[in-house]
Parts: structure tokens; C-alpha cells; sequence
């Protein structure tokens, strides 16, 4: 690429061309100046914009490396701000030179129209490259996302049934072991029982006591071993909490007798709420209200907004949530959990005192904690996509307004710098300057220097230029006036075309 780059800056050194623009010296820093833009492109691409545009400014050919950099802008940087940045520079220090130092309306004419199709348009196809990729790339590592959380939803199904299989193994074969071995316990002290069934009766009891062992074992595999021990009731549930540091306070409202089932499923719900709320608002005040009511018992459970702001967001899937669900289906009830107004979070379970009598509902909000990987994602490209396109067409629209100014102000210029040929003819050399000055245009000609190939003007004058016609599209002379001592010294026309 940078022998590409190169290219026109070294082709009139190896072709030896004598008519080349461009001196020796100016040569060899447009080849360093494309040298070092193409070093910085990786790490600055502002920085790259910014020197490349330096060479356009000796020969229009180099515009090709301030093309190409502009391109690779667009593919490498992340943010529109800094080419922002760098094309109101380029604008400015162009406006600068050409209007300021060089005097040239005309060259800052042309820097202003190249300037949308040199760098805009180039950063804008580069910056489309660039988030056709990401979008590809995106897609990709969603698909493996996807993956990896089809995994672990199989994984979660897996350890459900190996706890519902643990259940069904502790309450029905494990009852059924414990009753063989106590009933052999009593046989085997019947006084009237023969010394042989004697015998088998310890045989089976002892053979009962090591299935119900094996059982217990089995149970402790399937069973998942992280999971938090409820503890013995309510209040044990609370202290153990308060003593971890979670400052947490119980009320309860009623009497009920709640089956075991109901009872486990409303310390789970204290458990689970508890864990969440010194994990995502720590420090934050707790309180659990269970309230019996006559038909069912509510278990709420509130905590306030963290006093030194949201906690970074925690991993997790709410499944917390989801598996508080199916335990209060099983038992009948229902489960409610949310954001309070104050900024905090509530989880509301109510279990029935008669056991199931239907499917439950859930409402669980997501609105408290981080929003899904595919909706915040698709929200983020959105935004994206909406500053990326707000900046493309107001810098786009700004570089077309800027043109149509430019062109404005350089046609109207042109228009007024016409000089009529009467009174080009009507001009004596050594006229007073003041005299000459009343029948002169507004503006002067100050492309007209560069439009003809013109003889040397008498020494330590002052030249004007002036046009013989107000067609723009039509050729025309160029009358050229020079000034020394208040006194008109040289009177000269040149067509175009005139060496």
C-alpha cells in the first residue's frame, strides 16, 4: 500500500519530468509525510487524516493518500467524533492557508468541493465496511451465546430431575426401608420366633439398614450440595442471615398451620430473597412480613435501594426467580416479584392452607435488574445505527452548504472582476494609480495569474488581474495591471492559451 501511496510523488523524480509542479524538496517531504500517515493509520486514524491532507494540498494527485486514509479511518475507528474533528480541521487550516496566506479563493474553492469526496464519502464506506463486519461478527458470537445457554438450560433440566428423583426415592423407597426395618426389629424380638427365623429376621433387618444407607448416598449425589439449608423454621432462617450481616427484620401478623410442603416453599422464598438482596442492593434494609390470612398465608419480603447506588450487576439468569415459581406451583401458590418505587425490590408468595388447587401464576419484571443480552445489544446497534446515520448526513449536508457558498461567493467574485475591453484600451501607461483605480471592477481576478502563462512584470510593481467577459464558460482574456509609485507601469492582455 505505501508503494501505492507513493506512486505520485515519485513518479516525476523516475520519469524526470521537467514540467512537474513540485520541487525536489517538496518531493521528499510528500514521501515522508505518506510515510508517516501510513504508520499512524493502526494506532491514530484522526492523526493519519490530518497528515495526509498535507500533501493534497502541493499536488492534486496526492489526494489519493488522503482518499485511502480516510477509508481506512472509517473500517478502524470505533467512534465518528475524531473524524469529526479532524475534517472541521482540515476545513479550517485549508480555509487558512489559501484565503489568508496564499490569498488563492480560487484553491480554497477546490479544497472545499474535494473535501466531501476525498474524505467524507470515503469514511462514510469505510465506516458501512466496518459495521457490515461487526454485525457478521455479532451474529457469530450470538449463535455461540446461544450455544453455551442451550447448555446450561440442558445442564439445569438435568439437575432438576435428578432432585425430582431424589425426592421420589427419599419419600416413597426410603418410607418403604425404614418400615421393612423397623418391622424387623420387631420380629426379631418375638419371644416365641424359632432360632433360624431369628436369624433371617436380623438378616433383613440389617439388610433394610444398609439399602436405606445406600439410599442416603444415592440422595446426596442427585441432590444438589450447594444448595443453602433452610434451617428448621422461620426464625432460625432470619438469624442466620442477620448473623451474616444482612440486616434484616421478621414481623409476622396471625396463626396458621401450614403443611409441610407450604412451609418449605415459603422459607425458599425468604432464602432466595435474602441471597438476592445482599447480592444486588448490599447493605440495604430487609424486612419479611408473613401474614396468615384464613384461606392462605402471604410471604413478603421487601428490601430498599443499596445506600451507595445500584450494585454492579450480578451474574445470574433469574433463575432464582423462576425456580421459586415451580416450588409455589407445587404448592398452590402464586408468586409477584419486582421494583418498588423507592428504587428497591419486592417479592410477594402466597400459599394456600388446602394445598394445590391450580397452575399458579408468576409475575416476575425484569425492569429491576440488567435487560437481556439480545435486547440490550439490539438496543445498542440501534443507537449505533442512529448516531452513525445523523452524522454521515450532517456532514454530508454541511460539506454540500459549504460548496454551495463556496461557489456562490466565487461566481459572484467572478462575475464583478470583469474588466470591459473599452476601457482596457482606454488605459496609458503612466496614469495616476488613483485615476485607473475608478474604472476598475470591485473585485479583482485572482484566479488570473494561474489561468495564463505570463511574462515577467516590470520590476517592484504591484499586478492586478481582471477578465474581459462575465461568461464563465467562455474563454477570456486576462488584462493584467501593474502599479509602482502611484502611477500605472504596465498594461498587458493574455489569452489562455498565451506562453
Amino acid at each position: 500500500m505505501l508503494a501505492f501511496l507513493l506512486t505520485p510523488s515519485i513518479a516525476p523524480l523516475v520519469l524526470d519530468r521537467a514540467d512537474s509542479d513540485l520541487f525536489p524538496w517538496e518531493l521528499t517531504g510528500a514521501v515522508l509525510l505518506v510515510h508517516l500517515a501510513v504508520h499512524v493509520s493502526r494506532t491514530s486514524p484522526p492523526l493519519s487524516l490530518l497528515i495526509a491532507a498535507v500533501p493534497s494540498i502541493l499536488n492534486v494527485w496526492l489526494s489519493v493518500t488522503l482518499l485511502v486514509m480516510s477509508y481506512l479511518a472509517g473500517r478502524r475507528m470505533s467512534s465518528p467524533r475524531g473524524a469529526l474533528l479532524s475534517f472541521a480541521a482540515v476545513l479550517a487550516v485549508g480555509s487558512l492557508v489559501n484565503l489568508v496566506v496564499l490569498d488563492e479563493l480560487w484553491s480554497w474553492f477546490t479544497t472545499v468541493a474535494a473535501l466531501p469526496l476525498v474524505m467524507v464519502f470515503p469514511w462514510v464506506v469505510g465506516r458501512y465496511v466496518r459495521l457490515r463486519d461487526e454485525l457478521t461478527v455479532g451474529g457469530w458470537q450470538r449463535a455461540r451465546q446461544l450455544e453455551r445457554e442451550q447448555d446450561l438450560l440442558a445442564e439445569q433440566a438435568r439437575m432438576r430431575e435428578r432432585a425430582r428423583i431424589a425426592r421420589d426415592m427419599h419419600d416413597s423407597l426410603g418410607h418403604e426401608l425404614t418400615l421393612i426395618s423397623l418391622r424387623a426389629g420387631a420380629l426379631e424380638v418375638q419371644t416365641d420366633l424359632s432360632e433360624k427365623h431369628r436369624e433371617a429376621v436380623v438378616q433383613l433387618r440389617e439388610a433394610a439398614a444398609a439399602a436405606a444407607e445406600n439410599l442416603r448416598d444415592t440422595i446426596g449425589m442427585l441432590h444438589n450440595a450447594a444448595e443453602e439449608p433452610l434451617g428448621r423454621d422461620m426464625d432460625e432462617l432470619v438469624d442466620r442471615a442477620r448473623a451474616s450481616g444482612v440486616r434484616v427484620e421478621l414481623r409476622r401478623q396471625g396463626e396458621a398451620d401450614l403443611s409441610k410442603v407450604a412451609d418449605l416453599a415459603a422459607r425458599r422464598v425468604v432464602l432466595e430473597s435474602l441471597t438476592n438482596a445482599a447480592k444486588h442492593a448490599p447493605d440495604s434494609e430487609v424486612r419479611v412480613e408473613v401474614t396468615h390470612r384464613e384461606e392462605d398465608t402471604e410471604v413478603r419480603v421487601t428490601n430498599g435501594p443499596p445506600p451507595g447506588g445500584p450494585a454492579p450487576a450480578a451474574v445470574g439468569g433469574r433463575f432464582g426467580l423462576v425456580g421459586l415459581h415451580e416450588r409455589l406451583v407445587l404448592a398452590g401458590g402464586s408468586l409477584e416479584a419486582g421494583p418498588t418505587p423507592d428504587g428497591g425490590f419486592a417479592v410477594v408468595a402466597v400459599l394456600p392452607h388446602e394445598g394445590p388447587s391450580g397452575g399458579g401464576g408468576v409475575a416476575v419484571s425484569t425492569a429491576a435488574g440488567p435487560l437481556p443480552v439480545a435486547e440490550r445489544e439490539l438496543r445498542q446497534a440501534r443507537s449505533r445505527a442512529r448516531y452513525g446515520l445523523v452524522f454521515t448526513v450532517s456532514a454530508l449536508t454541511t460539506g454540500v452548504l459549504i460548496a454551495v457558498v463556496a461557489s456562490v461567493v466565487l461566481v459572484y467574485q467572478t462575475l464583478n472582476s470583469m474588466l470591459k475591453p473599452t476601457d482596457f484600451e482606454e488605459l496609458r501607461v503612466g496614469q495616476e494609480q488613483a485615476a485607473v483605480e475608478r474604472s476598475l471592477p470591485s473585485y479583482e481576478y485572482r484566479q488570473g495569474r494561474r489561468n495564463v502563462s505570463e511574462t515577467d512584470p516590470p520590476g517592484g510593481s504591484t499586478c492586478r488581474y481582471y477578465r474581459s467577459t462575465t461568461d464563465m464558460f467562455a474563454p477570456a482574456d486576462i488584462y493584467r495591471l501593474c502599479f509602482a509609485d502611484g502611477r500605472l507601469v504596465g498594461r498587458n492582455a493574455f489569452s489562455p492559451g498565451d506562453g
